[in-house]
C-alpha cells in the first residue's frame, strides 16, 4: 500500500511539472501566432513569362517652350507692340523700355521675341514704371506641347528613348513616342505636335508607355492596387514588392521572384 502511494505521489509531481513547463506554454503560444499569421495570408499563383508590358501614367500637359520676359533694372515702359493673346514670331519687336536707375545711360532698350509663340500675362500699359525683376509678359509656344513623367529607377530601365506612347487628351487618343529619357533623374519627356491648335494646356492627362517584351514575374493585376505590397515567400521571407509595369491582366513584380510558383499576400497586420 505504501509503495502504491509513493508511485501516485511521483506521478502527480510529474504531471504538475509538465503542466508548468514554460517552454510548452511558449510552444502553444507560438502555434497560436502562426495560425493567426496563416489566416492573414492569401495564396496567389505567380507567372514567369516574357510579356508585352506597359507603364500607366498621368501628368500635366504644358507648352513646349515658355519664357518670362523679365525687366533687368527699374524702367519705364515706352512701347508695347503686343497684347494678351497676340501671336509672335521669333525676332519680333514686342516692347521698349527706358532705364530709370541712377547710373544708367538712359538708352532705350528694345525687347524681341525669343521664339514663336503666344503672349500672355501683360498687366502694364505704356508709361508704367517697372521695378527690377518684374515680369513684363510671358511667351508660350503652344504649337508643341510637352508632358514630363516621373518614373522609378526600375521603370526607367524598361524603356528606350523612342518607346511608343498612347495618350488620352480631351477624350481623344493620340499615339506618339518618348522624346527624351533622363536615366539619371528618372524622368522622360513626351512632345505632342499641336500646329493646328487642337489641344490646350491640361492639368491632367493619362496614358501608357509601352515597354515591349519584358521577362519577369507576374501576378494578377488586381493585386497591384497597393504599391508596395507586403508578401510572404515559402522560405519564411517577408518582403515588399512593387509593380513597375502591367499588361491587360497581369502586373510585373519587382524585385522578381524566379524560384517561386506562389506567394502569400499579407492582407492584415498580424
Amino acid at each position: 500500500m505504501k509503495v502504491q502511494l509513493n508511485r501516485f505521489i511521483i506521478l502527480l509531481f510529474l504531471l504538475v511539472v509538465v503542466g508548468c513547463d514554460p517552454s510548452a506554454k511558449d510552444s502553444d503560444e507560438s502555434k497560436e501566432v502562426t495560425l493567426r499569421y496563416k489566416k492573414a495570408l492569401q495564396e496567389v499563383k505567380i507567372v514567369h513569362s516574357s510579356l508585352n508590358a506597359y507603364i500607366p501614367f498621368s501628368g500635366y500637359l504644358r507648352a513646349g517652350q515658355k519664357t518670362d520676359i523679365q525687366v533687368k533694372q527699374r524702367s519705364k515702359l515706352i512701347a508695347l507692340l503686343v497684347d494678351n493673346g497676340s501671336s509672335v514670331e521669333k525676332g519680333d519687336l514686342i516692347a521698349g523700355l527706358m532705364p530709370l536707375s541712377q547710373g544708367d545711360d538712359f538708352t532705350p532698350q528694345e525687347i524681341y521675341a525669343p521664339f514663336a509663340g503666344e503672349v500672355s500675362g501683360i498687366g502694364f500699359k505704356i508709361g508704367s514704371v517697372l521695378s527690377a525683376g518684374e515680369i513684363l509678359m510671358t511667351i508660350k509656344n503652344l504649337k508643341s506641347l510637352m508632358c514630363t513623367v516621373s518614373l522609378t529607377p526600375h521603370q526607367t530601365s524598361l524603356l528606350k528613348k523612342h518607346s511608343k506612347v498612347l495618350l488620352n487628351i480631351q477624350g481623344k487618343n493620340l499615339t506618339t513616342d518618348v522624346d527624351s529619357l533622363d536615366r539619371k533623374n528618372n524622368t522622360l519627356k513626351i512632345v505632342i505636335p499641336n500646329s493646328e491648335g487642337l489641344f490646350s494646356e491640361q492639368d491632367y492627362i493619362e496614358g501608357k508607355i509601352f515597354c515591349g517584351l519584358v521577362e519577369g514575374t507576374y501576378l494578377p493585376k488586381k493585386y497591384a492596387q497597393h504599391d508596395p505590397l507586403r508578401v510572404y515567400l515559402e522560405e519564411g521571407i517577408e518582403l515588399d514588392i512593387s509593380f513597375p509595369a502591367v499588361t491587360d491582366d497581369l502586373a510585373l513584380i519587382y524585385p522578381p521572384i524566379p524560384d517561386q510558383n506562389k506567394i502569400w499576400i499579407v492582407s492584415k497586420t498580424h
